[in-house]
């Protein structure tokens, strides 16, 4: 009895230091799982923008919604529908040219807006069971911010060849600068995806949580506005006509 009763207590306090690493055990494995959700999708959306792809069409099950905003105070947020409207979305190019909105856009009167593009997205990797928008429910959920910038290699100084006080040496040079600049920024952008997890309801509202991750990668090519539908795409065998 003596020696049933030590094993018992040896067992014991096995089964209790067993149970105390479990939880972090877990833990472990779900940010684990997360990550490698986040670093797939990111990825993947990374060159479905960047090669300015137009089909893609089961990101419906995927996008929740798009919100594209300015700092006019503007906002819309688009959603899926089956046929297109002025606030919906109905296929992956259209979600594709919602989220390749350029970050500036110049109006007629010259002035400049700053867009910001944000979408809540289920994870397009995954379990088949989450792939439909029967089982979408299931799938990991993340907050995605899109910001596609004109291309600027050189400081706002350095371009301003109109100062006062220059040299003729600083004034070709600084000519030469900005026209490479205006070459440069039609043809070439700088494309960054902020992914931020987990997403959590919260009463009526939406909780992100702490986790961030970002992918960024150089995108050659115009942006071209579609003119039926107003969205922007990557054509990446396509570029404007050098200055002369």
């Amino acid at each position: 009895m003596v020696e049933i009763a030590l094993c018992l207590a040896v067992v014991g306090f096995a089964l209790v230091a067993i149970i105390g690493v479990l939880p972090i055990g877990m833990r472990v494995q779900s940010d684990n799982r997360e990550e490698t959700f986040i670093n797939a999708d990111g990825l993947f959306l990374l060159e479905s923008i960047r090669s300015g792809s137009r089909g893609l069409d089961y990101l419906t099950n995927h996008f929740d919604n798009i919100t594209v905003s300015n700092s006019t105070g503007a906002s819309t947020v688009y959603t899926y529908s089956p046929t297109r409207a002025s606030d919906k979305y109905s296929n992956g190019s259209q979600i594709l040219g919602l989220l390749s909105t350029p970050r500036y856009f110049e109006a007629a009167n010259r002035r400049i807006t700053t867009n910001t593009v944000s979408a809540i997205v289920r994870s397009i990797n995954g379990s088949p069971l989450t792939q439909s928008r029967d089982g979408r429910d299931l799938a990991f959920t993340y907050r995605l911010i899109v910001e596609m910038t004109p291309l600027n290699i050189f400081p706002p100084i350095a371009t301003n060849y109109l100062a006062l006080g220059l040299t003729q040496e600083e004034t070709i040079g600084r000519s030469n600068n900005w026209r490479l600049a205006s070459n440069l920024s039609p043809n070439f952008h700088e494309l960054r995806l902020s992914l931020q997890w987990p997403v959590y309801q919260q009463g009526n509202r939406l909780q992100i949580g702490s986790n961030r991750k970002t992918v960024r990668t150089l995108v050659n090519g115009r942006l071209v506005t579609d003119g039926v539908e107003g969205l922007v795409h990557v054509q990446p065998s396509q570029y404007e006509r050098p200055l002369l």
